[in-house]
């Protein structure tokens, strides 16, 4: 599930709330970004429906459309909606997995994490119920689908969706990381998380960073600052990532400074017209250069 969303300032409060009333999640009260996974949960079902929540059955999966119905009409908050249901957001569910920073290049800029969360249809009745009860609000979504990692990227080569570098960098790591569902569901950390500034450029796995608990939230907190350079000779872009030998390369001698031997960890972008990133098709680039 891949959607986008605001936090908004009552997004701490709440989650802090939620897990005083919840001993059962009383492990996330450690995180330093309770209030993302507390609004991830909220955007997830105020779009999509989608009640990542504790106690959901039957029932409660009745009371969802007329709930979320309330929420998006701002005629009760979605800890209010909870409430109604009688039920706690999972926030113990949501797994931090990346977080990208637009280039500094770009007029509109955001701050974005990426969660991971396991449906298991088959194996818990809660999370089929969940599911089924996925709608558009026909708003800010107008249409979804369930899609698997290989899908999604199938579906972008054929033209047919738009993904944005780091939605479609994202996919391609769940595609590459994880040969079934089983093993993505026990997955215990993200798959790469690393520093923003070229001063600690080398990719590193949450889990050699995690404190004790395995608590990867710390390293969570660290994102990749992506660097956006034109290489006129090629007719492409190159959005550069930490832990390419150039990242932090002047703008003026980007181009000039390539070299053999060269860490490479970029996307090249190419496509018929660089200003519309409908028309972009992305390489990623990796390793050492040809000498």
């Amino acid at each position: 599930m891949h959607l986008g969303g605001v936090e908004e300032a009552s997004d701490a409060t709440d989650a802090a709330a939620a897990v005083a009333a919840d001993p059962a999640i009383a492990s996330v009260r450690r995180c330093p970004y309770i209030a993302g996974r507390y609004g991830a949960i909220r955007e997830v079902f105020e779009e999509v429906a989608v009640p990542i929540v504790r106690g959901l059955d039957a029932d409660v999966a009745r009371g969802v459309s007329s709930a979320r119905a309330e929420v998006v009409g701002q005629r009760a908050t979605f800890a209010a909606a909870c409430a109604a249901l009688r039920v706690q957001p999972a926030l113990d569910r949501l797994r931090p997995w990346s977080r990208w920073i637009t280039p500094v290049q770009e007029k509109r800029r955001f701050d974005t994490r990426f969660w991971l969360l396991c449906f298991d249809g088959n194996r818990s009745e809660s999370d089929a119920l969940a599911q089924r009860t996925a709608a558009a609000d026909e708003g800010e979504v107008f249409a979804m689908q369930w899609l698997t990692p290989s899908r999604a990227l199938d579906l972008y080569a054929a033209q047919t969706v738009t993904l944005a570098p780091p939605t479609w960098y994202t996919v391609r790591q769940l595609r590459d990381a994880f040969a079934s569902f089983e093993s993505l569901r026990d997955a215990r950390s993200p798959h790469a998380v690393v520093a923003t500034t070229p001063a600690q450029p080398t990719p590193t796995t949450a889990a050699a960073q995690a404190d004790a608990s395995g608590d990867a939230e710390r390293v969570f907190s660290a994102g990749w600052l992506p660097e956006i350079h034109m290489l006129p000779s090629a007719g492409e872009l190159a959005i550069v990532l930490p832990g390419d030998t150039r990242y932090g390369t002047a703008p003026e001698r980007f181009e000039e400074a390539q070299a053999a031997g060269d860490t490479l960890h970029r996307i090249a972008v190419r496509g018929s017209d660089l200003a519309q990133m409908s028309t972009w098709r992305y390489t990623l680039l990796e390793g050492v250069r040809a000498r």
